[in-house]
């Protein structure tokens, strides 16, 4: 598990007993003629006590992160992707043709178009709202390779009141889903 206390992996329902070490003391009450009895002491800093095996599942996937499941057939577009910008050192053209906002407003007609009677409509606008977000705060420091920083310096400096979403595209939107997993385990949901 890396950093921690040590569990000991308990049967499914009970709970797990965390593993202290003990400090030894040497107190007046417990010296025997040698002075060297000591009295097991729990340091200040560990915590005594039992985790819920759940609580300890639920932490753990928390940790992993939440998976989102690509598509094979947009694999080989992040590989492509990768070797264009770091190993021919090729930028895309921005503002892109189809950008960020306009793929998603995309999505939501079309999901809107499939006519379901529940709430997925209300649910589609929220989760886009959601994703134009995480992409505006990601963008300039996760999803950019090195190489394409300068160009983003010189788009924000020359559109500081415009969203990224409305100048970067469809590349820059797909490694946003391989991030965002990760991304949303430390943020408030």
């Amino acid at each position: 598990m890396g950093k921690g206390f040590p569990i000991e992996k308990p049967c499914s329902g009970s709970r797990a007993k965390l593993s202290v070490r003990k400090k030894m003391q040497n107190t007046p009450e417990n010296r025997s003629g040698s002075g060297t009895s000591r009295v097991p002491q729990i340091p200040h800093q560990s915590v005594v006590g039992t985790v819920n095996t759940l609580q300890l599942e639920q932490a753990v996937e928390m940790r992993r992160g939440i998976d989102l499941n690509l598509p094979q057939e947009l694999k080989p577009c992040l590989v492509e992707d990768w070797d264009l910008v770091n190993k021919q050192k090729k930028l895309y053209q921005l503002p892109a043709i189809k950008t960020v906002d306009t793929i998603l407003a995309e999505y939501v007609t079309f999901v809107k178009s499939q006519g379901r009677a529940d709430n997925r409509e209300y649910s589609v606008d929220e989760l886009v709202v959601g994703v134009r977000e995480y992409f505006n705060k990601m963008l300039g420091t996760q999803l950019l390779y090195q190489f394409e920083k300068p160009q983003y310096a010189e788009m924000h400096f020359a559109h500081p009141n415009i969203p990224m979403s409305q100048i970067y595209g469809a590349p820059h939107l797909l490694r946003l889903f391989v991030k965002i997993g990760a991304a949303l385990v430390h943020s408030p949901l």
